[in-house]
C-alpha cells in the first residue's frame, strides 16, 4: 500500500479549488454605456486603450467579474486586463434570450447565431462555432482559450447581442 505524503495531499486540494473556482466565474452585465476606471472612483482615471481613448463599455456588454467591493466591480475587459466598473452600470438581465439568429449590435452588418441542444448552448458566426454557457440570463460564448468571444442578453425590451473582437470594441 502506498502512502501519500502531506503535500501530494495539498497539492490535490489546491488544483481542485481552482478547478471549482474556474467554473464559478461570475459576470455582469452592462445596462447603460458606461467607462472603465483605473481606480474605484469616477473622479479618478478613465482607463485608456493603446489608441489613448477611453474605455466605454457598451449597453449589453458582459464582463467577468473578479472581485466586487465598495460599489465596484474589478472587471477583465480584454483578456489579463482589468479595471474598475461602477454598480450604477450594471444590472440583471430580465429573462435568458432563446436560440436564434441576433445582429450584434456594436458589430453593423455581422450577425450571430445561437443554438440550443438540451443544455448545451453554441453560437456560429463567420463560419466558426463556439461553446457556450448561461450564468443566470446572461450567455457567454468563448473560444478555445475559454476567453469570451460573444454574448446575448435581454434586459426585457429584446435580447442585445456583442462582440468582443479588439478590432470591434478598441478596448486594447
Amino acid at each position: 500500500m502506498r502512502k501519500f505524503s502531506f503535500s501530494a495531499l495539498w497539492v490535490a486540494g489546491l488544483l481542485l479549488c481552482s478547478a471549482l473556482s474556474a467554473n464559478a466565474e461570475t459576470f455582469v452585465a452592462v445596462a447603460k454605456q458606461s467607462k472603465i476606471f483605473d481606480e474605484p472612483n469616477v473622479k479618478g482615471y478613465v482607463s485608456l486603450n493603446t489608441r489613448n481613448q477611453e474605455i466605454t463599455p457598451e449597453r449589453g456588454m458582459v464582463f467577468k467579474s473578479m472581485e466586487h467591493n465598495n460599489g465596484w466591480h474589478i472587471v477583465e475587459y480584454s483578456p489579463g486586463i482589468r479595471g474598475y466598473l461602477s454598480d450604477q452600470a450594471v444590472s440583471s438581465p430580465s429573462r435568458l434570450p432563446n436560440p436564434g439568429t441576433y445582429n450584434l449590435a456594436n458589430h453593423q452588418g455581422a450577425s450571430l447565431k445561437v443554438t440550443l441542444s438540451g443544455d448545451k448552448w453554441e453560437a456560429e458566426a463567420n463560419g466558426k462555432t463556439y461553446p457556450g454557457i448561461a450564468q443566470g440570463n446572461i450567455l457567454i460564448f468563448t473560444n478555445s482559450g475559454n476567453v469570451p468571444v460573444f454574448s446575448v442578453v435581454d434586459f426585457g425590451d429584446g435580447p442585445i447581442a456583442m462582440s468582443y473582437d479588439n478590432d470591434v470594441t478598441g478596448f486594447f
